[in-house]
C-alpha cells in the first residue's frame, strides 16, 4: 500500500473527507466520535438529497451529537446512536464510500 494510504496528515484527511462524501455514488456510511462539523454534515445532507444513500452512527455519550442527530435525521439522513452502556464509547472515526473506499482515522472531525 503506498504510504499515502496509510498516513495523511490533517490537511490532507479533511480534503479526503471532503473528496470521499462529494464523489459518492451509491453510499457513505459514517461512524464518528464526535461529530460538528457543519461543512461535512452539510456535504452528507446534500448527497442524500441525491439520492446517495448515507448512514451515520454517532456516539451518545458526545452532547454536541444531539445537534447533529437531530438535524440530519430532520434532513432525511438515517442516522442513530451506536449502542453504549452508561460510560462506555467507542471513539471511532471512519467513512467508507460506495463499498470501495474508506479512511480510519484517529482524528475527531471538528
Amino acid at each position: 500500500m503506498p504510504a499515502e494510504y496509510v498516513h495523511i496528515d490533517d490537511q490532507e484527511y479533511s480534503k479526503a473527507v471532503t473528496s470521499l462524501i462529494k464523489g459518492a455514488k451509491k453510499c457513505v456510511y459514517i461512524e464518528q466520535f464526535q461529530f460538528d462539523r457543519k461543512d461535512y454534515i452539510d456535504l452528507l445532507v446534500a448527497q442524500a438529497k441525491q439520492g446517495v444513500e448515507v448512514k451515520v452512527l454517532l456516539d451518545n455519550s458526545v452532547k454536541s451529537n444531539k445537534t447533529t442527530y437531530d438535524y440530519l435525521r430532520a434532513n432525511g439522513v438515517s442516522v442513530q446512536y451506536y449502542p453504549t452502556q452508561k460510560g462506555q464509547s467507542a471513539r471511532a472515526k471512519l467513512i467508507a464510500v460506495d463499498n470501495t473506499r474508506s479512511i480510519i482515522a484517529g482524528n475527531d472531525w471538528y
